[in-house]
């Protein structure tokens, strides 16, 4: 069974390497995060993260 999370983000970078990775402990096996105008990096690590197949990254501008 596959799992997805899907979630709106904005300047979470801290903690969202940690958030990863309790949800798959929980189970969860996809992620798809919108990011919101983010301006400590977050959104570059996303990408990085969504360039090696671990998550799903969509900007989300306002």
């Amino acid at each position: 069974m596959r799992i997805t999370a899907v979630t709106c983000v904005k300047n979470e970078g801290p903690f969202l390497l940690e958030w990863i990775a309790f949800h798959r402990l929980l189970g969860v096996t996809d992620f798809l995060f919108y990011s919101n105008d983010c301006s400590d990096g977050m959104d570059t690590m996303l990408d990085a993260l969504a360039e090696r197949g671990l998550v799903q990254h969509l900007p989300n501008p306002a």
